[in-house]
This record gives C-alpha cells, structure tokens and sequence, in this order.
C-alpha cells in the first residue's frame, strides 16, 4: 500500500477541516474516548472557540486536572519504580543488586525499570485525562532522544530520564530542560560524554547538541572558518561549523556520573559528578562568543546551554518541529515566526514551552489545517484503544501486536528520534500490521496468561442506535468525530445488514474495524 489512498478525499461529499473539537482530539490527544469527548462537550462556552480555548487551557496545566483513575491503574499493575531518583535506581539495579552472579535474574531486575516506564507509557497514553500533556512528553522524548536499551546503566535508571527530565519539564522552560538532559546518567551514557576528558574529547554529545536538541541541522555550515561565519545580534554566530562542535565538546569534558571506578576516586553512586581534573580548563569559542580559562566548576558547559537557549536558531527549529507535530508536515511560514518569537520572549519563563504550545493550537493555521499528517503507529494504535474504550487489564504482551508497525516504544536506534513525516509511516508493512491491530483489538485477541485487552463493540452501542445506519453513524463518531463519506457510510450499512440478526455483532465488529482501517482514521 502506497502513501497515494491517504491524500485527504476530494469528492463533493467528503467533510472538509472537522470541528476544533475532532483537531484537539485527534493533534493534541491521542484519540477520542467516550469519557472524555463528553466532559469537551459538557464545558462552558458560546462558541466551539471558546470551549475549545477552555479545554486548551486546562490542557495546559495538567496538575490541576485530576488524574486519580489513570494513577490507580498505574498503582493497579504495580510500577512502583516510576518515580525513584537516578541514585535509587542505580543502588539497587547496578550497585547492589540482589541477583548479582545470577546472570538472568539479575538482568530482569535491572531491565525492570525500563519495562515499567514502558508499561506506564501505555497506561497513560490510554487512560490519563491530562492528554495533551502526555503528547507533549512523547514529543521531547524524541527530540532529546536516548535508546535505553544501548546499555544496562541506561535501561536500569531509565525512570529517571522519563520522570525526573522529561515529563518534569515538558511544558515548562526549555533552558531548564536543556541541563536536565545534559545531566542525566541517560544522555551521558548513550553520546558517550561520561567519559569524555581534556585529553581525548568525545565530540558525540557536543554534536547531537547542535544539530538535534537545539541549533538544528539547518543552520549547520561545514568545515567552514568561524569567523566566516555570519553574526546576529550581540555578535553571535548565526549558525555552527565543525569547530564549534569541538569546542563544546571541550566545554562538557568532565560532566558524567559516579560509576565504579575506585582508580577515578569515584564511589558508585550513580549521580551527577562534575570531574575538575577530566576538564579543559583553557579558553574556547562558541558561535563566536569567548569562555575564558579556568572558570568555576560546569561554568564552561553552563555557558555553552545559555548561549543554545537562547539562540534565534533554536528558537526556530524548535518551532519548526513542534508546528511539524501539530500542524502538518510543511508547516506555515507565518505559525512557525509567531511560534519561534514566544519562544525568544518567554526564554525566562517558567512555563516558556507552555506558551509556544497554546500559540500553534490558538492560531488560524491551526484550525484550518487538516489532513496532512497521518497517525503514528503509537498515535494509532492508541487512538483505537481509546475510542473502542478498551479496558486494559495486563499488558503483557501487546508489544508483539503492537511493535510490528514499526515504532517500539524507546525503541529508535540513532539519537534523532522517530521520524515525524507522513512518507515515514504510509507504507506496506506499517498499515498493514496496523489493520492488523485492530482486528486484534476489537476480536479480543489480546487475551492470554499476561495479557487482557477486552473491547466489545455491540455491547457499547447504545439499544437505539443499533439499527445498521445508526449503528455506523455512532461509530464513526466516536472513531473519527466526524461523518464517514457517504459511499463509505453505505457500504459499511450494507454490511452490517448482510449479518442479519444472527451475524449482527460479528458483521458490525467488521464495520468497526473498517473505519479503524481506512485513510480517514489515519488522518490528523
């Protein structure tokens, strides 16, 4: 199957842009539930604007919203390591491990932590009414992405970077977040910083730095001489070459971790550990800005996030890409400039990432932009799960229904995340194995010794929309928020007439899993 079945329709009875209501569900949720659709339609507001406002902003400030059943489901499953500090995790998975010569017990406890946050990933996904917070922590997980299972130090502490980076920073300032990241065990680990010296710098970190977490690759500019490069505003360089790489790299020489090594004088601890004798100590250059020699302790590195945070050119790559998450592929010029200046005006800001994030979902772009993104495996596959209110008992083992759609949870490699096109995830293979999941998911598939995932389709619709056409109007509703297409609507009808009242729940479990399977459900 090629990308070509899902350009947006263009027959006289296709809807066009749906409501901001299907827009907040289907870009700032992952997917309706029934739950929640109704409390969107129950808030106050004289216009879909104002109630679509009222929604966003209580989006925006997830501790407000009570979350008690998403965290009793969490309690529920027993992830009780969701929350633990990097030295706790460390203390008891690496240092002190209770299996410890017991090579298969003591990898399971060690891999436990990151099957947990996995685990609660999907729970949250699922069931948490804070959504759009739980988009947003999806969103830096990839733009600061870190493959936890690269080694045993990062899939042991992973809660950590999930709990204590991430989610404790995804809607709040980006300069804050930026240091989390260059602190953590995880990020130290998998670029290899945690060992870089004065006397061989690693240059992985530094240049993932620059060209992913903040400058972009669009503002890279080779081997070229730093001074040729052009200067913005206080003198600064507009873009990065290859030295600028090398000398942050020299400014983070000496940030790690306490890991087991007596001969560094180090004690085991797995936390943050600022190495003086690993560090450059002599003077350097970034974007043609001067760090002086034999600055205070992590003054260098400091320095250095300063400069990125507040950088023009972070400023609008960071833009650049939450547009591409929340808009389309190709996102407007004039969103990305509005998005980019909240940005620079709310560096200081506490909730800096809160604002650009209500500016892309208050502008006109978009709620006239439909159509041009499709769901990611994830997207999809929660998206089913919510509006079939499945109720998910164990997981177990819905990975091995899941992952073959190509995007295992934490499971990408290189450190530029998922990709976040439409080309990315049109092809064969993910479409297939995502209908695949969804006849999984609404003929109960799901069910075994660690598994229950239950649906039932016939039994959620309601006794007076049972008929065939008002049984597929209601779900098409509650999948799509929007009307099918007509010739789609009447030879989804057909089929559930042709089960009779014998077939009837089998034949509208089919009509089901036909909306799940075609190009509209894909759509955002």
């Amino acid at each position: 199957m090629s990308a070509t079945p899902l350009t947006p329709p263009s027959r006289a009875d296709a809807p066009g842009t749906p409501p901001l209501e299907t827009l907040a569900f289907t870009r700032l949720a992952f997917g309706p539930s029934p739950a929640d659709v109704a409390a969107y339609r129950e808030l106050p507001g004289a216009t879909a604007q104002a109630r679509f406002e009222r929604w966003l902003d209580v989006q925006l400030a997830p501790a407000s919203i009570d979350d008690t059943s998403c965290d009793k489901r969490l309690r529920a499953a027993g992830l009780n390591l969701l929350t633990r500090s990097q030295e706790s995790l460390w203390d008891e998975m690496i240092a002190n491990n209770k299996y410890k010569g017991d090579n298969d017990r003591e990898y399971q406890l060690k891999y436990l932590p990151t099957e947990q946050a996995v685990a609660a990933t999907y729970l949250r996904a699922r069931y948490s009414k804070r959504q759009l917070f739980e988009v947003m922590v999806d969103f830096w997980h990839n733009h600061f992405h870190v493959y936890p299972h690269e080694t045993e130090e990062i899939f042991a502490t992973w809660p950590a970077y999930d709990t204590g980076v991430i989610r404790a920073n995804a809607l709040g300032n980006f300069r804050v977040m930026l240091e989390a990241v260059a602190r953590s065990l995880a990020m130290q680990q998998y670029l290899n910083n945690a060992t870089s010296r004065d006397e061989g710098p690693n240059e992985n970190f530094a240049r993932e730095l620059l060209e992913l977490h903040t400058l972009g690759a669009q503002h890279y500019l080779g081997v070229n001489y730093p001074d040729s490069v052009p200067r913005g505003p206080g003198g600064l360089a507009t873009g990065y070459v290859d030295n600028d790489v090398y000398e942050v790299a020299r400014c983070f020489t000496g940030w790690t971790y306490d890991f087991n090594a007596e001969w560094w004088n180090m004690t085991n601890t797995g936390a943050f550990l600022y190495k003086r004798d690993w560090h450059d100590r002599f003077n350097k250059r970034v974007l043609g800005r001067n760090i002086p020699n034999d600055q205070p302790d992590l003054k260098d590195g400091l320095d250095v996030l300063d400069l990125l945070a507040t950088h023009p050119g972070t400023a609008r790559h960071i833009a650049l890409k939450l547009c591409r998450r929340l808009l389309s592929d190709q996102p407007p010029k004039r969103v990305i400039d509005l998005a980019a200046k909240v940005f620079l005006d709310a560096s200081k800001a506490p909730d800096q990432l809160r604002q650009v994030v209500r500016a892309i979902a208050l502008s006109p772009e978009f709620a006239a932009t439909f159509g041009e993104k499709i769901r990611r495996p994830f997207e999809a596959a929660l998206a089913m799960m919510r509006s079939a209110d499945a109720d998910v008992r164990k997981l177990g083992h819905i990975g091995w229904y899941f992952e073959p759609m190509g995007q295992q949870l934490f499971g990408h490699r290189a450190p530029d995340g998922f990709p976040d096109t439409r080309e990315a995830w049109a092809g064969t293979v993910s479409m297939l194995f995502r209908w695949r999941f969804a006849i999984a998911l609404t003929d109960n598939w799901m069910n075994d010794d660690v598994t229950r995932v239950d649906v039932d389709i016939v039994a959620q619709t309601p006794e007076g929309k049972r008929a065939p056409e008002a049984a597929i109007d209601y779900w098409s509703d509650r999948i799509l928020m929007r009307p099918l297409p007509q010739d789609q609507r009447a030879a989804l009808t057909d089929l559930v007439k042709r089960g009779g009242n014998e077939g009837y729940g089998e034949y509208l479990n089919r009509a089901v899993q036909l909306i799940f399977m075609s190009p509209d459900f894909q759509l955002r």
